[in-house]
């Protein structure tokens, strides 16, 4: 790592970087989870009013129910994934900031904070590769939703 300075800074950039897209990535999460609370919240309203105002919403009230459930806990498994992300890639940074200043003192010892940057890399793009898969799971639960809704413009031809 000595004969070249740009190494140490790549080993930590990468990491530092890909930390702030699961960041950026966790607001976006948020705000969908937020959302979906909301809607979930409004179901049960409904459900406990006894109004039939979520049937006149969707085709199976039971199944957009069960749907808007499973999708806050994609959304919580997710946010999950990406903290572990947002951990590793930050300890990965932080080993090789620590390794670009011992590589001075320590010599060949340092291929151990090598393989501990390589380890904890690997275990933050598992984790971030987790939450993506887990986030596409969670839309395809919002188009199923999208998919029960009763749409306004059905009813109106229904009508006539």
């Amino acid at each position: 790592m000595t004969d070249n300075p740009l190494l140490p800074l790549t080993f930590i950039a990468g990491p530092a970087i890909l930390m702030n897209a699961c960041s950026v990535m966790q607001n976006g999460t948020n705000l969908r989870y937020n959302l979906a609370v909301t809607q979930l919240r409004e179901f049960r309203t409904l459900l406990a009013t006894g109004g039939k105002g979520l049937s006149d919403l969707y085709i199976d009230p039971v199944a957009a129910l069960k749907t808007a459930t499973k999708r806050i806990k994609l959304l919580l498994l997710g946010m999950n994934l990406l903290y572990a992300a947002v951990g590793m890639f930050g300890i990965t940074a932080f080993i090789g900031l620590s390794g670009a200043f011992l590589a001075v003192y320590a010599g060949p010892a340092i291929r151990n904070l090598t393989t501990a940057m390589v380890i904890t890399a690997l275990l933050g793009m598992l984790f971030l590769l987790s939450a993506v898969v887990t986030f596409i799971a969670e839309s395809a639960c919002a188009r199923a939703m999208l998919r029960l809704r009763i749409e306004p413009v059905l009813l109106n031809i229904q009508e006539t």
